[in-house]
């Protein structure tokens, strides 16, 4: 749970994530699954059966690890991978808020990105007390770094870096972006049993999104597909 990006331009939107984590923690590769009656894509976390990426016919779910900001006196029962599971199928930022509340979940960055009546592209951060929402313009383009492995320097680096490359690259991918960043997360972390161990890129265009995976510790990638609904359902909070 890393680095996440976010990009609009004329092939589409591309959502893409890079997952840093201890190479000795199984990754099940992304499935089409039946949740709610809704198809959604996702890899899956064998310890937790959570996910930190999902896609729906509606929405797509990406989740960091936050900052912690004040000292938590109670014990984590909760993935935050769930999290991502249980967001996805949440019809209001209240009811999302009241599952984190009562749930004991460590602190977390989860952007949601709602294609229903219109892109609607937001932030919700919960620092272990309090939880709160921003709204983002969805026609920018959005970087996250995982602040519980990363500085702010190396964090507020990281998006010139994004911003400058985006500029200098208008026609290549951001995947491209994300696996220059493979060998320098590895030779940051202190911890040499954590790699990016994976990068995932969801590509949504016209009526089609396309989840693609590289699990860059077995060499294998892998690709699927959902045809968005033509009916659009409900307006997203």
């Amino acid at each position: 749970m890393c680095t996440v990006s976010y990009t609009f331009n004329g092939q589409g939107i591309y959502f893409t994530s890079s997952r840093d984590e201890n190479i000795k923690r199984l990754t099940i590769p992304p499935q089409a699954y039946k949740l709610n009656y809704q198809t959604v894509i996702y890899p899956k976390d064998s310890q937790s059966g959570g996910t930190w990426i999902a896609a729906s016919k509606n929405r797509i779910m990406c989740l960091l690890n936050g900052e912690q900001t004040q000292a938590i006196d109670h014990e984590i029962k909760t993935s935050r991978g769930i999290v991502v599971l249980k967001s996805l199928f949440c019809t209001s930022y209240d009811e999302l808020k009241r599952f984190v509340l009562d749930h004991e979940v460590d602190p977390f960055i989860l952007i949601q990105l709602d294609f229903t009546t219109e892109i609607y592209l937001k932030e919700i951060v919960w620092n272990g007390r309090d939880i709160s929402q921003k709204r983002l313009n969805p026609n920018d383009s959005h970087l996250w770094v995982s602040s519980s492995l990363y500085t702010k320097e190396i964090s507020n680096k990281r998006q010139r870096q994004f911003s400058e490359w985006l500029d200098e690259n208008p026609r290549k991918f951001p995947v491209e972006f994300h696996s220059k960043l493979k060998s320098v997360n590895d030779n940051f972390q202190k911890n040499k049993d954590i790699k990016t161990v994976s990068i995932s890129n969801i590509h949504l265009k016209n009526e089609s999104l396309t989840f693609s995976y590289d699990d860059l510790l077995c060499g294998n990638s892998q690709s699927l597909s959902l045809v968005l609904e033509a009916e659009k359902s409900e307006s997203p909070f």
